[in-house]
């Protein structure tokens, strides 16, 4: 499924930190079978990538879907990001995350679990960042977005597939800038 997923992110965006795993699984099965059981694909996938982290890691994601879902804002990437990524939201995600991290145990867990912590302090840093530039704390959001830089960096020492900046305006070195 590791290739079918790698074809649909080559179809929008070869980002995969921008959605998560779960859902370019699920896209991509849904691209094969229209009729896949989505529930029981994400209970396969959780149970299999995260073992004993499976529940809080899916709690994770079940909050960015419904936050997502029920969002009654529309408009492109920040003017509506700014409205989804509630302080909220991000203790939830936080404290799912932090529950991972305890219950994870294998290295393949505590391996994914640590992914999946990088891509929450990203999006952690991603707030930050844009609340500081409402505030117009300009120099506090240049040193947080050259953080993000140096997470992309991480990110893609792990695969090339994550922290990928296709477009040299709108990503955080051109916002340090």
């Amino acid at each position: 499924i590791v290739a079918e997923v790698m074809l649909v992110a080559k179809k929008d965006e070869d980002d995969l930190a921008l959605t998560g795993l779960p859902t370019r699984i699920v896209r991509a099965a849904l691209e094969w079978d229209t009729k896949t059981d989505v529930d029981a694909l994400l209970d396969d996938f959780y149970r299999r990538w995260f073992g004993r982290a499976a529940d809080p890691m899916r709690a994770y994601y079940d909050a960015l879907e419904s936050a997502f879902a029920s969002t009654t804002a529309h408009g492109h990437e920040d003017v509506v990001l700014n409205t989804i990524y509630t302080p909220s939201l991000l203790r939830r995600l936080g404290a799912a995350i932090q529950e991972a991290e305890g219950r994870a145990r294998s290295a393949a867990e505590v391996l994914h679990v640590a992914l999946e912590r990088r891509l929450f302090d990203y999006l952690s840093e991603y707030v930050a960042l844009e609340a500081a530039k409402r505030e117009c704390q300009f120099a506090r959001a240049a040193t947080l977005a050259e953080g993000m830089v140096q997470r992309h960096g991480d990110l893609q020492r792990i695969s090339p597939f994550l922290g990928y900046q296709p477009y040299a305006v709108y990503g955080p070195d051109w916002e340090a800038k």
